[in-house]
């Protein structure tokens, strides 16, 4: 340690009254060395004696366990809307075929509104399994972080749309 540095603190340390060194005394940890050991002479030279501080506690951010995110991000509203368009990129040209659909001669309107529906529940179903297929791949993906998944589902979405639009219009009769 630099004798002329200690000399220095212990000169300036000297000067303060009893409140202003316990102070110091508190944030001993923060000072350099050769203030500590001033400190040290000074408040052994004016006989004081100071409760040592206990160590302060460094509280680390809590960790969020990475399955509670995956959890979240599935039920969370993007999720949700990229499965739903998922959903209408299959039924959007489905229904469009099913607009110009008439009952042939010999089937009743009956048979004919099952067809439709089944037109439109079928390609609904698999695009839900195919969303949820892509989905579930994107958020249970290890070597993404939370804001990778994020990202990936939002551009997801973003395309999604984009072919929703571009396919209804395709179909439109």
């Amino acid at each position: 340690m630099d004798k002329s540095k200690i000399k220095f603190f212990t000169s300036k340390y000297a000067e303060l009254d009893n409140e202003e060194l316990a102070e110091l005394v508190y944030r001993a940890n923060e000072l350099a060395d050769e203030a500590r050991e001033a400190l040290k002479e000074v408040v052994l030279s004016k006989g004081l004696k100071f409760e040592p501080q206990k160590p302060i506690e460094v509280i680390e951010p809590a960790t969020v366990d990475e399955s509670e995110l995956n959890k979240s991000l599935k039920k969370g509203g993007l999720s949700f809307f990229s499965k739903f368009f998922f959903i209408m990129l299959f039924i959007g040209p489905a229904q469009n075929l099913t607009k110009n659909m008439s009952t042939p001669y010999g089937f009743s309107v009956a048979w004919t509104a099952v067809t439709a529906g089944l037109l439109v529940a079928i390609p609904g179903f698999l695009g839900y399994k195919l969303g949820k297929l892509v989905v579930d791949g994107i958020i249970d993906n290890e070597s993404s972080n939370y804001a990778q998944k994020v990202t990936k589902l939002q551009v997801t979405l973003l395309l999604l749309v984009v072919m929703f639009f571009i396919i209804f219009a395709a179909t439109a009769p």
